[in-house]
């Protein structure tokens, strides 16, 4: 099985990638920070998917300042 997580490294992430470590070891867990692919960027994100071909995505990616998230939506 392979998993593609968004925002692995954010509060909820990393308790995401332990639990599939210890429950679930043949899953091929692959992670995508802001940097390697925006996900507002619709071709990006294809790309991405293209080449990771995830079986399960899990979208953790999150704004962390509320009033920012208003001004750059």
């Amino acid at each position: 099985m392979r998993v593609l997580i968004t925002g692995l490294y954010g509060a909820t992430g990393p308790y995401l990638a332990d639990y599939l470590a210890e429950e679930h070891p043949e899953a091929e867990v692959r992670e995508t920070m802001r940097e390697q692919c925006e996900l507002t960027d619709y071709l990006a994100v294809r790309r991405l998917l293209e080449e990771a071909r995830p079986d399960v995505i899990v979208n953790l990616a999150s704004y962390t300042d509320p009033q920012k998230s208003f001004e750059e939506p």
